[in-house]
């Protein structure tokens, strides 16, 4: 033992010794100087963040309505903003339709307008009229004039709270700090248009980015370089013969040298991880332990390569072959995992079945690229239903992260006959109102057009009656559309005039509550009790029943504080409700009292996309972004050990009329399960296409055999967070936290497989290398 501690001794000197170690060094103290002096600043918010602007379509149409009144705060506005900024808003106020000038003018944008427009005025001096505001309720401090030596700072404070006071339906102040950044005590950036509570999250990407550029790339390129000589020069006559002088075993002498061969790794990788996190736990008071474990991961990294280069090194003890070898090795690696993404993503994904519904013997689904599909008995597979088109195109193979966050789930009638969907449109504001599409039985479920939502919906549901329901964050509205002659009538022309006749009901809606109903937050879950055509309503911890009343209006009811704010999604069927928690934890809740029935995790880092309930509360379901299927029984009001044979890698989830279990596979074939008999009970096996047969058979078992250290960047993801996801914000003018919509489409990874894999690697090729010594003569 002596003597491979010896030999181990020997590459700490060598290290030690080597200019390359020192510039290395050097290299990470003067980055860890220049972070040193940076900090954060809390202090009281001056400006309106992108995320607290929860309804800019509605804002800039009451700017642009009350113009003509300057004593309301809406006219008072119009008065400080210059020319340009009111043709801007007047512009955001026409349709989609009526909008003028090039693709994507005056598109994109809204909110960002509406935020800096208002942040501008907020340090105006005359922003302020007591005429103007005076039926806005302000408090005291608030409804004194400013005073002229009032700093800018705590002007533009004051200012924020009027505005948030005056527009409280579309502008939601949740935190009142806000935190700039400082360089040696001098403000750079500020205010962050983050929310505090967010810093940490952020935080968290930006070591991760730092860590992969020194070690992932850098690093690990430098660090071949450096021990590229290594392995080879042992093995040279003289070397070689001293070495086996001593009482070694040549096996052991060469792992020897393999693992001193991973201390210049250690050296540089120790301090600067060691250093990030001293500086965020003194300068930004963020201890974050957790994050040392990226010291033997990048270790761990290096060894992938380096176990390649040590193998090529004994076999032909030519440094500059070990280093070309290292080189293809890492290209074969890439071009790999390029096949393997871009087929996952740009073919397998957008194929897969991501949605099913089903109701009065009709399956409908839904794919990536959010076509709809309808399974027919006769072919034994899935038939694409025409769609219309609607406003601008987007590529299909696109929508899938366009749309993110946005579900199409079709709606079925009880009898089969009807369907309905919401697909969102893209305008000025980011996602907005959604278009009704409809289909009926007669015509083929063929998609119609129908109106434009009055606002972004949480869902369109169909009753046992036929009204057709839908949530707002404003109200509940029942969708009259058409009468069933009308629709004749368009049927008829249309098969005369070739589908050239649109139809679009005068008044489509009807709003079902009274005024002062309690608005729904944007960010909400929102689910529908078939049982009673109630619904339930959850945000951040507090739950509310909006219940139907005897004429068919809608009412607030009971309300209760859960305790906690984790982000979370629910469904409701019966008696039972299913709520999935973003830190994996999920509770069954009696949909009456509330109270908690059972409880469950989900598995460690895990989200969840999809929960569902059965109409008779007999199960729930929910399905994780990882496709994990975790299931409550309702009759033993317990969560089940068992789960679908699809678990890990189911893509949708559903119950149909007779309260069985539907379960899509990571392509296109259903499975039916009756929870209660834990058995299957039918499937439907969909076609996948000829390039999911490439993927399955060819792509992905290759990548799954090959080591993947390119996913061992993803560990400080986890290491940092406890995370194995992350989200796909396909809405640049989205407000709110991207991380708080659970359905949204989130790039995942498996942690322990990727390292599981590439031990297997580094195993596999050190072995080799202590086969090819052991019946070598040197």
């Amino acid at each position: 033992m002596k003597a491979y501690l010896a030999i181990l001794r020997d590459s700490f000197r060598e290290a030690a010794a080597s200019m390359v170690m020192w510039l290395a060094l050097g290299g990470i103290l003067l980055l860890l100087l220049a972070l040193l002096p940076i900090g954060l600043l809390t202090a009281a918010n001056t400006e309106l963040r992108h995320q607290e602007l929860v309804d800019p379509e509605k804002l800039a149409k009451a700017l642009y309505d009350g113009r003509a009144d300057a004593q309301t705060p809406e006219g008072h506005i119009w008065t400080l903003l210059n020319e340009k900024q009111r043709e801007r808003l007047v512009e955001l106020t026409k349709s989609n339709n009526e909008a003028s000038g090039r693709r994507g003018q005056p598109g994109g944008g809204g909110r960002n307008f509406l935020v800096n427009s208002l942040n501008q005025l907020l340090k105006n001096r005359s922003f302020y009229n007591p005429a103007a505001f005076n039926k806005v309720e302000l408090d005291e401090e608030l409804r004194k004039p400013d005073a002229e030596s009032l700093p800018v700072d705590e002007l533009s404070n004051r200012n924020l709270r009027r505005v948030e006071k005056a527009f409280a339906s579309y502008i939601s102040v949740t935190e009142r700090s806000a935190l700039s950044l400082t360089y040696a005590g001098f403000e750079v950036i500020g205010p962050l248009a983050i929310l505090p509570s967010q810093i940490e999250q952020a935080i968290d990407g930006y070591i991760a980015t730092i860590l992969y550029l020194f070690f992932g790339i850098v690093g690990i390129f430098v660090s071949l370089l450096f021990t590229a000589t290594l392995i080879p020069r042992t093995f040279e006559p003289g070397e070689i013969s001293l070495l086996l002088s001593k009482p070694v075993h040549r096996a052991m002498l060469f792992l020897t040298k393999f693992l001193g061969g991973c201390v210049f790794t250690l050296i540089c990788a120790t301090l600067l991880v060691t250093g990030i996190w001293l500086l965020l736990g003194m300068r930004l008071d963020i201890w974050r332990p957790q994050l040392l474990w990226c010291i033997p991961l990048y270790v761990f990294l290096f060894s992938i390569y380096f176990s390649v280069s040590a193998l090529a090194g004994a076999i032909w003890r030519n440094a500059i072959v070990s280093l070309i070898l290292v080189i293809l090795f890492w290209l074969g690696l890439t071009l790999i995992g390029l096949a393997h993404g871009t087929l996952d993503e740009l073919v397998v994904k957008n194929l897969r079945v991501s949605e099913i519904s089903s109701n009065g013997g009709e399956v409908f689904g839904v794919d990536g690229e959010r076509t709809v599909h309808r399974w027919d008995e006769e072919t034994g597979d899935w038939l694409p239903l025409a769609q219309p088109e609607i406003g601008e195109q987007i590529p299909t193979f696109v929508r899938r992260f366009a749309f993110s966050g946005h579900r199409l789930r079709i709606s079925v009638s009880n009898d089969g006959k009807r369907i309905l969907a919401l697909q969102p449109t893209i305008g000025r504001f980011g996602v907005g109102p959604a278009t009704i599409l409809s289909g009926n039985a007669d015509e083929q479920f063929e998609l119609q057009a129908e109106s434009q939502t009055p606002e972004a919906m949480f869902g369109i549901f169909q009753t046992s009656d036929g009204d057709v329901i839908l949530p707002g964050s404003r109200g509940i509205y029942r969708f009259v559309g058409q009468t069933q002659q009308e629709r004749k009538v368009q049927t008829y022309f249309k098969g005369i005039l070739g589908g050239l006749m649109p139809s679009v009901p005068t008044k489509a809606f009807e709003n079902l509550t009274e005024k002062g109903f309690p608005p729904i937050a944007a960010d909400s879950s929102v689910a529908f009790n078939p049982t009673d055509n109630s619904l339930l309503a959850l945000h951040t911890g507090e739950i509310r029943r909006i219940d139907r009343t005897a004429d068919g209006k809608y009412a607030a009811g009971e309300t209760k504080d859960l305790q906690w704010k984790e982000s979370a999604i629910l469904a409701v069927g019966g008696k039972i409700a299913l709520i999935a928690r973003a830190d994996g934890k999920v509770m069954a809740v009696d949909a009456t009292t509330f109270d908690v029935i059972a409880e469950s995790m989900l598995p460690d880092g895990q989200k969840p996309r999809v929960v569902e309930c059965a109409s008779d509360a007999s199960s729930a379901t929910v399905l994780t972004h990882h496709g994990t299927v975790l299931v409550f029984d309702g009759k033993s009001r317990k969560f089940l050990a068992w789960a679908p044979r699809e678990s890990g890698y189911a893509s949708a989830i559903a119950y149909n009329d007779k309260s069985q279990l539907m379960v899509v596979d990571h392509h296109r074939g259903v499975s039916t399960y009756d929870v209660a008999t834990q058995s299957s009970s039918g499937r439907l096996a969909g076609s996948a296409g000829f390039l999911c047969h490439i993927y399955d058979y060819i792509v992905s078992p290759l990548y799954n055999i090959l080591p993947k250290p390119g996913e061992l960047n993803n560990a400080v993801q986890w290491i940092l967070s406890g995370e194995q996801s992350v989200a796909i914000s396909g809405d640049p003018e989205q407000g709110g936290n991207p991380e708080a919509n659970l359905e949204a489409e989130r790039v995942t990874f498996n942690v322990w497989n990727a390292i599981f894999s590439n031990v297997a690697f580094i195993v596999v090729m050190l072995g080799l290398g202590c086969l090819y010594i052991a019946r070598s003569d040197f």
